[in-house]
């Protein structure tokens, strides 16, 4: 949100700026999960705030390209966001980590 406000107060980020942010500021967040959901490590509130932090500027820059009518550059970083999808779904099938989030999210934890 605050991203949202800023901008429509006037602080904008650089143009070349969206899709570097919107590439780059999920990986935390999806190395957290993918730690935390394979059992490797326990996560922890300060890292999903500060993970969810990232998530929501790459979010925030996301909707941006389609508010301001950036077709090509929305079309880029949806692109970018089904590589993630892809790439997330394929590394938790191999490494066992979906079962064992779908067993988890079955037993109600």
């Amino acid at each position: 949100m605050a991203v949202l406000v800023a901008y429509f107060i006037g602080l904008r980020f650089p143009l070349w700026l969206y899709l570097p942010l919107i590439s780059v500021l999920p990986i935390p967040g999806i190395v957290d999960w993918l730690t935390q959901s394979g059992k490797l490590r326990e996560s922890r509130n300060s890292i999903r705030v500060g993970t969810g932090l990232l998530l929501g500027i790459s979010e925030a820059c996301f909707l941006l390209l389609a508010i301001n009518g950036m077709v090509s550059m929305f079309l880029v970083a949806m692109s970018i966001i089904g590589l993630y999808a892809i790439s997330i779904y394929i590394v938790a099938l191999k490494t066992k980590c979906l079962d064992s989030y779908l067993d988890d999210i079955m037993r109600g934890y």
